[in-house]
C-alpha cells in the first residue's frame, strides 16, 4: 500500500489532482453553440455512497492506495459522466472524463471557472500570485509573458538547439552507465534534464545537473515544497494551518524549501538583468553584440518599453517562477 508521502509524489495523481483543483468551482451556464440544451441542464450529481457527515471521505480513503484506479473505473461505469466528490469543510471537487467537458471549462466559459479562495490559500504558500492560482488582469499579464517567451519561432531558433545539447549531454550519461554497469534513476535523471533545459531557456543559465551529477539544492527544494503543497489537500485545513503557526513539521520545510527557490529564481533574474544592461551598453557604445535568445526577463523589460506599463519586481519573480513550476510540471510525466 503506498503511503500518503508516496501517492502525493505519484505523477499521474499530481496531474488529476491538478486537473481537479482547476474545476473545483464550477459552473452551469450552459453554451448556445454547444451540444448542451438550456432545458437539460441539471446538477452535477454527486457520487454514490457517500456518507450523510463525512461525505466521501471514508469512501476516497479505501481507495487511497489505489486512488487513480479507482477515480478510472468510476468514470468508465458512468460512460464518463462527471461527477462530484464531497469532503466536509472543503469545497467539492468535480471529475469529468468527458472532452465536451474541458472545452466547456478551459474555453467556452473559462472565466466562470475562477480559481476559488479555499485553492488559493491551500497552494498561497508555494505559488503566491502566480498564473495557477490568479484571475483576471494579472492572470492575462502572465499568460501574455509566457506566450511571449514559447513562440513558434524561439521553438525553432533558441530551443531546440539547447534541448538538442542538453539530450547530448543526457546520452553521455547513459553511456557512461552503460559502461560501468551503474544503476540509474531514470526519472531523477529525466528530472534534471527537463530542469536543465528549462533553466537555459527561460533565464540563459546553465546549471550543468546533469554533467555534474550532484545534488542540487532547488531541485530538491522545488520537488519537496511541490510535495508539501498537494499533501495540504489531504488533511483537514487546521492540522496544516497549526503546522504552519507552530513552523513545524513538513510546513516548516515547505518555509525553508520557499527561501532555497527564492534565492535561485532570484538570483537568475539577476544574471539574466546583467546580461541585458551588458548587451545595451555594448550596442550604445558601437560594439559589436552578438544575437541571443530573449529569455523571460528581456520579454518583461521589453513589455514595459512597448506598452509603458509598468513592471514590478514580483511580476518578474512571479512569471519566472510559473515558468518554473511548469517545468516542474513536465517533469512529474518524465
Amino acid at each position: 500500500m503506498l503511503s500518503l508521502s508516496e501517492l502525493c509524489t505519484h505523477p499521474l495523481v499530481v496531474g488529476f489532482v491538478a486537473a481537479a483543483v482547476f474545476v473545483t468551482l464550477y459552473s452551469g451556464v450552459p453554451d448556445p453553440d454547444s451540444d448542451y440544451k438550456v432545458d437539460e441542464v441539471k446538477s452535477i450529481p454527486y457520487l454514490p455512497g457517500g456518507h450523510p457527515v463525512l461525505g466521501h471521505t471514508l469512501l476516497m480513503a479505501r481507495n487511497l492506495d489505489r486512488f487513480q484506479d479507482w477515480l478510472v473505473e468510476t468514470s468508465v461505469a458512468r460512460n464518463g459522466a462527471p461527477f462530484v466528490l464531497r469532503q466536509p469543510g472543503k469545497n467539492d471537487w468535480l471529475f469529468s472524463a468527458r472532452p465536451e467537458d474541458f472545452e466547456q471549462i478551459l474555453k467556452v466559459h473559462f472565466d466562470t471557472f475562477i480559481r476559488g479562495p479555499q485553492v488559493r490559500e491551500l497552494l498561497d504558500d508555494f505559488m503566491g500570485e502566480n498564473i495557477v492560482i490568479i484571475n483576471g488582469h494579472r492572470w492575462k499579464f502572465q499568460r501574455k509573458a509566457l506566450m511571449n517567451l514559447f513562440t513558434a519561432r524561439a521553438l525553432r531558433d533558441h530551443m531546440t538547439p539547447i534541448v538538442q545539447k542538453c539530450a547530448l549531454a543526457l546520452q553521455r550519461v547513459f553511456a557512461q552507465a552503460a559502461d560501468s554497469g551503474d544503476v540509474l534513476d531514470v526519472h531523477h535523471i529525466m528530472g534534471r534534464f527537463t530542469l536543465e533545459t528549462f533553466a537555459e531557456i527561460e533565464f540563459g543559465s546553465q546549471l550543468g545537473l546533469l554533467e555534474k551529477g550532484e545534488e542540487n539544492a532547488f531541485e530538491a527544494a522545488i520537488d519537496d515544497a511541490n510535495h508539501v503543497s498537494l499533501e495540504r489537500f489531504a488533511v483537514p485545513m487546521w492540522v496544516w494551518k497549526l503546522k504552519r503557526w507552530l513552523n513545524v513539521g513538513s510546513e516548516r520545510r515547505l518555509r525553508e524549501d520557499m527561501a532555497v527557490i527564492s534565492s535561485f529564481v532570484m538570483s537568475c533574474i539577476s544574471d539574466a538583468i546583467e546580461r541585458r544592461k551588458k548587451r545595451l551598453e555594448a550596442a550604445a557604445y558601437g560594439e559589436p553584440v552578438e544575437p541571443v535568445a530573449k529569455d523571460i526577463v528581456s520579454i518583461l523589460l521589453e513589455t514595459e518599453d512597448t506598452t509603458g506599463e509598468p513592471v514590478l519586481p514580483k511580476d518578474v519573480f512571479n512569471i519566472s517562477l510559473a515558468g518554473v513550476l511548469a517545468e516542474t510540471e513536465s517533469r512529474t510525466t518524465c
